[in-house]
């Protein structure tokens, strides 16, 4: 429970001298735990202390109290907030009748269009993690959407703008068909499918079965890695399976991805803070040196849900500026804090690709405090992230002159006059501000501004990055308003992530679920 004060939170919150607005929308974690959504005033506040200027959310709820979490460094948080842009929804599927975040489905509110849609294929798994609270067993129902709704789903998710698709679960691969489900991704018109998984059946079945999934169309596999030791494993799936066993599994589904040819594996630690934490730059060199397999290492901080004592939550939460702290310090300055970005940061390469092809592409409009990345790039034999190759701010900052002149020009002889003077900009930009590895490279992806010409750019770095998804006690609604990754339902609702997650994921999986008793249950069915 938050602790009580007699005077309005707003009253005394110090007025910080920041960049980015002072004040959101939230709601009260306890009200949620009684089955109730209040949506409720909260501010950032910035203290000074052992992690420097830090800036942290609180908010106040009438019947529960006063509730503060940290949020991030000041400095970090300003540096990305700077990025901030505006996203366009496609459509509007749900009309706002009680308001942002119970309307979701997507509602009007809603400022960014999916960019990966995500499917939950089941609630089974072939694991029975600690943490997991989803599985049939424990909530007493299964949830498996028929091929129908699968496709219902899908096609929803098209609607809105995505031309990326995760398939999750519960752990998908416990599916016999889940190669139908690809294929259908593709027939809709998906580019990219990717597969979110343990690596257990992988790993034991083989490369036919990496064989099977690559010839229905699947492009990447999101492997959940905790780290390098037994002990994360130990935390989250205690001793059966082994935890030594589980982390040989993973390795060996590197190995099999390896062996079948497919060369697109992201990692995925989940990092909680006096856990795995201290492991993040050894799950980066890991990466590194398979290369040739493993594309990026995403990390994900905990997500803290349910009635969490306030000193365990300050032990468990990581955010993105911890995250970025810990890689500089682990890596000895291999990577700097100052080399991540956010998403919307690369916004002006859509803009010119656009401009130069007479189209439209999506842009990365998430809130800039949802996740950050650099790229590693191997240079001279040494990796090194792509912002000490170019001066990649001046870069971006000239690419958005160019396109802004391009589009304040009126009439049509003009215009086309300006496009070839702002191409003409953006060419001597690159030249100006990236170093000779680097603009061969980016140069391609300008030029042909296709999937395959990224794709293959994805291919030569290793990307590192986070998405720090939120729980109730950081929930903001700006954040939310501006997620591009959402979930597609059986009813054709599409959901953002956080608010699936932390609000609608109960009534949402209970009300297209068959009662567990009767139901044909086969945990990790071969």
């Amino acid at each position: 429970m938050g602790r009580r004060v007699s005077q309005n939170l707003e009253s005394i919150l110090e007025s910080p001298n920041t960049s980015f607005p002072t004040r959101t929308k939230s709601i009260c974690p306890e009200c949620l735990e009684e089955g109730k959504v209040k949506v409720i005033d909260a501010f950032f506040k910035v203290r000074i202390g052992e992690r420097g200027e830090q800036v942290y959310m609180e908010k106040e709820c009438e019947e529960h109290g006063i509730f503060e979490e940290r949020i991030g460094k000041k400095e970090l948080l300003e540096r990305w907030y700077r990025w901030k842009i505006d996203g366009e929804r496609k459509v509007t599927i749900t009309q706002s009748n009680y308001g942002c975040p119970q309307d979701c489905g997507l509602c009007p509110n809603h400022k960014s269009q999916t960019v990966l849609g995500i499917i939950d294929v089941t609630n089974r798994c072939n694991l029975n993690c600690r943490i997991c609270f989803d599985l049939p067993e424990k909530v007493g129902y299964l949830y498996e959407p028929s091929l129908k709704e699968i496709k219902r789903a899908m096609l929803s998710l098209r609607e809105s703008g995505a031309k990326a698709l995760q398939l999750t679960g519960g752990e998908p691969t416990v599916l016999e068909n889940l190669e139908e489900y690809v294929r259908l991704a593709k027939q809709i018109g998906f580019e990219h499918v990717e597969v979110n998984t343990n690596g257990l059946r992988i790993a034991e079945e083989g490369p036919s079965y990496v064989k099977k999934l690559k010839d229905a169309g699947v492009s990447t596999y999101y492997l959940s890695f905790e780290g390098l030791t037994e002990g994360p494993y130990r935390e989250k799936v205690g001793e059966n399976p082994p935890p030594g066993k589980v982390l040989k599994l993973k390795k060996r589904f590197v190995d099999v991805c390896r062996e079948a040819g497919h060369n697109s594996v992201v990692l995925v630690p989940t990092l909680v803070g006096g856990s795995n934490d201290k492991e993040a730059w050894g799950i980066v060199k890991y990466a590194l040196e398979n290369s040739d397999v493993i594309r990026c290492v995403n990390f994900q901080p905990v997500s803290i849900v349910g009635r969490i004592e306030k000193s365990e939550r300050k032990r468990m939460r990581i955010t993105t500026s911890d995250l970025v702290e810990l890689l500089e310090e682990q890596s000895k300055g291999v990577v700097s804090k100052y080399d991540f970005y956010p998403g919307s940061f690369l916004a002006p390469i859509s803009d010119v690709v656009g401009m130069i092809k007479g189209k439209k592409y999506f842009k990365f409009s998430y809130h800039p405090w949802c996740g950050v990345a650099t790229f590693l790039i191997k240079d001279g034999g040494e990796w090194k992230p792509i912002t000490r190759l170019g001066n990649v701010e001046r870069l971006m900052e000239e690419f958005s002159e160019a396109y802004r002149k391009y589009e304040a020009e009126q009439g049509y002889l003009k215009k086309k006059f300006r496009k070839l003077k702002s191409i003409f900009d953006v060419w001597r930009s690159m030249r100006r501000n990236l170093e000779e590895r680097l603009y061969r490279e980016v140069i391609s992806v300008v030029r042909r501004g296709d999937y395959k010409s990224t794709g293959d750019f994805m291919r030569k770095i290793v990307m590192v990055g986070d998405m720090h998804f939120m729980d109730p006690y950081n929930f903001d609604l700006e954040r939310v308003q501006r997620c591009v990754i959402h979930y597609g339902l059986p009813d054709g609702k599409v959901i953002p992530f956080c608010t699936m997650n932390t609000i609608h994921r109960e009534k949402v999986v209970k009300k297209f679920s068959k009662p567990l008793k009767g139901s044909k249950l086969q945990a990790g069915a071969r």
